[in-house]
């Protein structure tokens, strides 16, 4: 366990950002709330310039219906899960308590409902139909939203859940010739692809052992990164407290959470950096001390502003 202190503002964002060139397992950053996740992922996008950093969220619509999924955050889900199983992979993922409650989908489980498709493959338009259909792909006539193929002579279009774009695949006979994505919006190809990875849904129901704990899902080498671990805990079981205290008929029977104690006890197998005024292990590892200071406010006061600049 690390902990980090005198870390204000965005201090945090630039040292992690700074230590990815470092890393050989995916990161996983836990922030207090979904908005403090929300400002951390675009300080470390901003920062690395690139597709590096991946957004976790919960399924559910929180603040509209608490039972409700959103298809969206479904998507960034399975996103990021395909990034971290991939070998090697040194993804970083954001997320915050409401998200790491959720239990997902086995690393066996995804691999068996994963199909990837390279140029020069060779597969019939049948079993791409039936794979399709067998795991939850709507047939449709144009390609709109994500978990939707459609079919034009030998052209395949598919929306997989682990892709921000759709894929267009193209057969000549059963060999793919070309796979390239597109914006659905206005069907315009976007780029080239040499192989592709199409993912169901891995939100819909299943069976109570194919869901396991996110901490079970992540490389065991992996580091976590937490942000007022304690709050962040409490928020974890407050959010677990108000969906057993509610009694709905509306609640789907798939919906499986992991305990905060479980989280809390899972954390003790990974290497941990924490920071914020809260921390988790308040008795155990080193300290690294940092000597940042709070940006002043200026309030359109020039003449503050240049002395600070000429100060520093």
């Amino acid at each position: 366990v690390t902990h980090l202190s005198g870390l204000t503002g965005s201090a945090a964002s630039v040292f992690a950002a700074s230590q990815h060139k470092n890393l050989s397992a995916p990161t996983l950053f836990i922030l207090p709330d979904s908005e403090a996740a929300a400002y951390f992922l675009d300080d470390i996008e901003n920062l690395l310039g690139e597709k590096k950093a991946y957004f976790f969220p919960s399924s559910f619509r929180l603040r509209h219906n608490i039972y409700e999924k959103d298809k969206a955050s479904i998507l960034l889900r399975a996103e990021t899960l395909s990034e971290i199983s991939r070998a090697g992979s040194r993804a970083m993922a954001v997320t915050y308590p409401e998200a790491i409650c959720e239990k997902v989908i086995s690393n066996k489980e995804l691999e068996q409902n994963t199909i990837s498709l390279s140029r020069g493959d060779k597969f019939s338009l049948e079993f791409i139909t039936e794979f399709l259909m067998e795991h939850g792909f709507e047939h449709s006539d144009f390609v709109y939203e994500a978990g939707q193929f459609s079919i034009r002579g030998g052209i395949v279009d598919v929306w997989s859940f682990s892709s921000e774009l759709a894929f267009r695949i193209e057969f000549f006979g059963d060999t793919i010739e070309s796979v390239r994505t597109f914006e659905p919006a206005d069907q315009l190809s976007v780029q080239p692809m040499h192989r592709v990875t199409i993912i169901p849904d891995i939100e819909k129901p299943g069976t109570e052992e194919r869901s396991i704990s996110l901490f079970s899902f992540i490389p065991p080498g992996s580091i976590i990164w937490m942000k007022d671990g304690e709050r962040m805990l409490r928020s974890a079981d407050d959010y677990m407290s108000r969906f057993s205290s509610e009694i709905n008929p509306e609640i789907p029977e798939h919906i499986s959470f992991e305990p905060a104690e479980s989280i809390h006890a899972a954390l003790k197998n990974f290497s941990i950096v924490e920071w914020g005024t809260t921390f988790l292990f308040r008795k155990q590892g080193k300290e690294v001390r940092f000597k940042t200071v709070p940006q002043p406010s200026f309030n359109k006061n020039f003449n503050m502003l240049i002395e600070d600049l000429a100060g520093n």
